[in-house]
């Protein structure tokens, strides 16, 4: 089935169009997974690790202020730090409960589970019941559970660092996969652009390929061909390939061959009809000359008419004799005989020349004579016709 450029052009440039968005929406889905893993890591890990660090500081600075406390034994000292042991031991309480109301895995629960164990039991057993002692100013007791606090220091201080290492461990496989799926992004975009770029080169030189078979040429070539044509040169040259034989030139070719042939015999019928008046207006010449020279003629012959007419008139009347008209004419006396002749010689020689004019017929000429023929006749004697028989002189 052939397709139109316009669907063509269509169809090449909403592929473009679907590669362009297809990489753009690969693009964009690599943006939310490497959003999402960024904000997975600094919720989920940057924040709990800070909190972990903050509440491992808070204990830390709470065991050197009761050190610092019993060692003192001052009751000044004792008071402040006291004071600030209790609001670094309130700000651990808030923290943590921020941090145990985070999205937390099950490894992550448990260790947070025996991270407040020991903490609890490092507060109660240890930084409370010093903080008592030294209150009541039994500082030999308040030694002695200085010792115990470094003692349960240690199991906080591994379930600390077992939070800040399993934190540490989750944002490097948070980092691990969204390295994994750049990789499968980009290598899905680098596919999608080659492949996009190739699909685009084998249509674009489709389509050119198509629209150079359907043109012939370059537009500017064609464009060219129908401007000297429409100026009237038909003696362009029209070059086309050779297989060519559908194509836009190959049609202006063809064109340009018809008109010129066309324009060729509408020259050579001007030329014959201009060759056919010439002829009519010498023909025309020729038959006015002619019917100059007939005019003459029939001048002549009437005027040979009219003479014979008076000539006619002014003879004398022929005596009656009684003889019969059917006899034959060789009977009437010699005399008569050679005056009819004078008498109708010119009449004969007029009769000659008007066999000569085509336009003259039979029923003109006996119309015109009869008169003549009739009126040289005696009027007292009946008119009876020559007959066919007689053999006249002339």
């Amino acid at each position: 089935m052939k397709t139109t450029l316009k669907t063509q052009l269509i169809t090449v440039i909403g592929v473009i169009v679907v590669l362009a968005i297809l990489i753009g929406l690969a693009g964009l889905y690599g943006m939310s997974r490497a959003d999402d893993g960024l904000r997975s890591v600094y919720e989920n890990r940057t924040v709990a690790l800070e909190q972990i660090s903050r509440i491992d500081r808070l204990l830390v600075q709470s065991q050197l202020a009761l050190g610092e406390a019993v060692q003192d034994s001052m009751a000044a000292t004792i008071k402040i730090k006291s004071a600030q042991i209790e609001k670094n031991l309130a700000e651990i309480e808030q923290v943590w409960k921020r941090y145990a109301s985070s999205e937390l895995t099950p490894e992550d629960r448990k260790l947070a589970d025996s991270f407040n164990a020991d903490r609890q039991k490092l507060v109660n057993d240890g930084l409370l019941k010093t903080m008592a002692a030294m209150d009541s100013g039994n500082l030999a007791l308040a030694g002695d559970l200085l010792d115990q606090v470094q003692k349960l220091s240690v199991p906080v201080r591994k379930s600390v660092d077992a939070l800040r290492q399993i934190q540490v461990d989750a944002a490097r496989v948070e980092y691990e996969q969204a390295r994994a799926r750049y990789e499968v992004l980009r290598m899905v975009v680098l596919l999608a652009i080659v492949f996009g770029t190739l699909l685009a080169a084998v249509l674009g030189t489709l389509l050119i390929r198509h629209v150079y078979r359907q043109l012939g040429g370059e537009p500017s070539y064609a464009a060219q061909i129908v401007h000297s044509i429409a100026a009237g040169d038909l003696t362009v040259v029209v070059v086309t390939q050779p297989s060519d034989q559908h194509s836009l030139l190959y049609a202006m070719q063809s064109m340009q061959q018809h008109l010129a042939q066309t324009v060729g015999e509408i020259r050579q019928s001007t030329e014959t009809i201009a060759t056919a008046s010439k002829e009519i207006a010498a023909g025309n010449l020729d038959l006015s000359s002619r019917t100059e020279q007939q005019a003459g003629s029939l001048e002549e012959t009437s005027a040979s008419l009219t003479d014979l007419t008076d000539t006619v008139k002014k003879m004398p009347p022929i005596p009656s004799w009684p003889i019969s008209w059917r006899k034959p004419l060789r009977m009437l006396p010699s005399r008569a005989v050679l005056r009819c002749c004078r008498l109708f010689r010119p009449w004969v020689r007029s009769m000659r020349r008007l066999k000569r004019l085509p336009i003259l017929s039979a029923s003109l000429m006996a119309s015109r004579f009869r008169p003549i023929f009739w009126h040289s006749m005696p009027p007292s004697k009946p008119r009876v016709p020559v007959s066919r028989d007689v053999a006249l002189p002339w």
